[in-house]
């Protein structure tokens, strides 16, 4: 009976036989390839039983052992997250030197000599090159993980990933000057949109693949990812797997490529007119520019009011982006409104 589901390491009683759709599958038989999570020996290693198990007199902590079937005992490794009148189990390892293979886990009972629950294969590798590591934990429990119990407990385990080709995506804010028609770009980003394709999985490695891609914390061979859309897997072949894919975006290219602050060395405090000149000062009373043409939208800070003083020949006119509207603000207090943050230009006419 499986235990479990939403888990890239299943958990049964009994027979370890999956709880899978029955339904036919198309394509020809390729009873080859099999679905199965790797671990390296060495590497840190975290894993979740995320299913309520039912709690004996004889489940203390210390007599539950992770044991591989045919290979070592790992010791008393599991933690005990209660769980109403159950648990959970978890555990984060790293696995002594094995000879590569494949193998099973269980969880087993030392004090009373019996098997709690099996895991399905997984495949122990001399090394991770073919496969890629992957960590993932969400700020909330979701799909029966209690990840709000164990804030530093991550999945972390080796899986056939490969790389798709990326591709770019932008969004920019831009506004349109209504006196020259010109437009100015106020704020952009650029992300870049990472497919990733899952080697032969089955049906319940689908159902994991799906539940890990709704976490908000996933990272790969090092690099941290979030999703981008929903999860795909193709039709199954008779063997019944699949290949799959899923997009992220790289959070690390997200954060670096995106556009800074407004400079605080464009605001002002005050304008003057002098000659066919305008004259922009700062708070200290420095002159920080001058304006034969468009003195931009952050000259007055928002909120705040500044007034053209001076009797020079230079006229300044506040457009507004919503209606066009032009008034000549020559000696009069202007605020900037929070609708006209990123539109208003002080425009010489």
């Amino acid at each position: 009976m499986q235990l479990n589901y939403n888990n890239f390491f299943r958990w049964y009683t009994g027979s370890p036989v999956d709880d899978t759709i029955n339904i036919p599958r198309i394509g020809k038989q390729d009873g080859c390839r099999h679905y199965r999570p790797c671990i390296q020996p060495g590497e840190v290693t975290g894993l979740c039983i995320n299913t309520v198990l039912p709690f004996l007199d004889n489940d203390l902590s210390a007599n539950l052992h992770l044991r591989i079937v045919g290979g070592p005992d790992l010791g008393a490794v599991l933690t005990k997250a209660q769980a109403g009148s159950g648990y959970r189990l978890l555990a984060t390892f790293a696995l002594p030197f094995m000879t590569a293979g494949v193998y099973r886990f269980e969880v087993y009972n030392t004090a009373t000599s019996t098997q709690k629950c099996i895991s399905n294969d997984f495949r122990v590798v001399a090394d991770g090159n073919s496969t890629c590591y992957v960590r993932f934990r969400n700020s909330r429990s979701i799909d029966n993980y209690d990840y709000e119990s164990y804030p530093d407990f991550y999945n972390a385990f080796r899986l056939n990933l490969s790389l798709g080709a990326y591709t770019g995506e932008s969004a920019v804010d831009s506004l349109q000057n209504v006196a020259t028609g010109q437009r100015r770009l106020l704020n952009g980003s650029k992300d870049k949109s990472i497919p990733i394709y899952t080697y032969y999985f089955d049906d319940g490695a689908h159902d994991a693949v799906m539940s890990m891609i709704e976490h908000d914390y996933i990272e790969i061979n090092g690099r941290a990812y979030l999703k981008n859309g929903s999860y795909n897997p193709n039709a199954r072949q008779q063997s019944g797997v699949s290949i799959g894919e899923f997009t992220v975006y790289e959070q690390a290219y997200s954060s670096i490529n995106k556009f800074g602050q407004v400079p605080e060395k464009r605001k002002a405090a005050k304008l003057i007119s002098v000659g066919n000149e305008i004259r922009v000062y700062s708070a200290n009373n420095v002159q920080v520019g001058t304006y034969t043409g468009i003195v931009y939208d952050t000259s007055v800070p928002y909120g705040g009011s500044a007034v053209v003083q001076g009797s020079g020949s230079a006229q300044v006119t506040y457009v507004n982006m919503n209606g066009g509207l032009t008034t000549d603000i020559r000696n009069k207090p202007v605020t900037i409104q929070q609708s006209e943050l990123y539109g208003v230009d002080w425009v010489v006419v």
